[in-house]
């Protein structure tokens, strides 16, 4: 794990910084809500996470059910690897499973959710939103 950090820790860096940084200028970290205004497939994981350390896993399931797939994703990494000493030949199976399950349930969540459901609540100060404004108030 050690050897991991030293490999990696200058893009780990990289994701605190950017983390803090667009959460402290954009209120959010999310890519495609900060340049769609749209929600996207992880909307409403970290709210689950936070759900599920504070004793809600229901709750916490309601809000995204795929955040039990990735603790499964990283128990199975962090077994494998740092255990059992090999690389997990089932990793990218369960992680293109859980990918393609999240695109599907955010289609399912865009339908029935959208735009007036938490998590699946826009976010008006996109930059889509803001050209569009832009664009039909010179009208």
């Amino acid at each position: 794990m050690i050897r991991d950090l030293k490999e990696n820790g200058l893009g780990l860096l990289a994701v605190v910084v950017y983390i803090a940084l667009f959460q402290l200028l954009f209120h959010t970290i999310c890519p495609m809500q900060l340049l769609l205004g749209l929600p996207c497939p992880g909307c409403g994981l970290t709210r689950s996470g936070l759900l599920l350390l504070s004793g809600h896993p229901i709750r916490a399931f309601v809000m995204h059910p795929f955040l039990y797939a990735w603790i499964v994703i990283l128990l199975d990494f962090g077994i494998n690897r740092y255990l059992l000493g090999r690389k997990p030949k089932e990793l990218y199976l369960l992680l293109g499973i859980t990918l393609v399950g999240m695109v599907i349930f955010y289609g399912y969540r865009m339908a029935t959710m959208y735009p007036d459901r938490e998590p699946m609540q826009p976010l008006t100060q996109g930059l889509l939103s803001r050209l569009r404004q832009l664009y039909f108030s010179r009208m």
